[in-house]
């Protein structure tokens, strides 16, 4: 009983944390102009997401992994809503 209870504390310490990797497949269906959700509906949940001001406008960004390397999504708000402007590998990391 011990060893299956120490073997589920390693299982979600480990594995649980871990983020998840995107295919490059997924993420080529992302596209400039789709929304957060269109997104998030093909990527899933970022690793990281954050919220910038450039020129004093607010854009949304959000990190994925993929292949190891970490990938960025950036969006900006257009018709009063955000959208995907940009994806792009994140030199930052």
């Amino acid at each position: 009983m011990k060893f299956l209870i120490a073997a589920i504390l390693v299982l979600f310490t480990f594995g649980g944390c871990s983020p998840s990797e995107i295919s490059t497949d997924d993420w080529n269906k992302v596209s400039e102009g789709m929304t957060r959700d269109e997104v998030r509906s093909i990527l899933g949940a970022p690793i990281e997401e954050g919220e910038v001001k450039v020129f004093g406008e607010s854009r949304i960004f959000w990190k994925y992994s993929m292949n190891g390397e970490m990938m960025l999504i950036n969006f900006s708000k257009q018709d009063a809503e955000y959208k995907l402007y940009r994806k792009a590998k994140d030199f930052a990391s």
